[in-house]
C-alpha cells in the first residue's frame, strides 16, 4: 500500500505522509532486513523530501540485494540512487 500511495499516477490517490508511515512500520517490522521494503521506504522518503534518508535506505537496500544475489534489484536501486542524489547536488555541481 505504501508503494501505491507514493507512486500512483492518479494524484488524488497519493498520500506521501501515510505512505512514509506505512513504509517505516514495514521496515521496523522486518528489522530492516528486506531490500524491497527498504526500496519502498526510500521512495516514500524521497516523496516527502527526505532525500538524504532516502539515499541511506537505498544504500542499505543495495547491500542486502547484493548479499542475496538480486542483480536486477541492485540495478534498479543504483539508478534510483543516482536520480535522488542528483536532486540534492548544489546547482553549481549539476551538469
Amino acid at each position: 500500500l505504501a508503494l501505491l500511495l507514493t507512486t500512483c499516477p492518479d494524484e488524488s490517490l497519493r498520500d506521501p505522509a501515510k505512505a512514509l508511515s506505512l513504509a517505516n512500520t514495514a521496515n521496523t517490522t522486518t528489522r530492516q532486513s528486506s531490500a524491497t521494503i527498504l526500496h519502498t521506504l526510500a521512495l516514500t522518503q524521497a516523496d516527502n523530501n527526505e532525500n538524504k534518508k532516502a539515499l541511506q535506505s537505498l544504500d542499505r537496500a543495495r547491500a542486502l540485494a547484493r548479499a542475496t544475489g538480486k542483480q536486477e534489484l541492485q540495478k534498479t536501486l543504483r539508478l534510483k540512487r543516482e536520480e535522488i542524489a542528483a536532486r540534492i547536488k548544489p546547482p553549481s555541481e549539476q551538469d
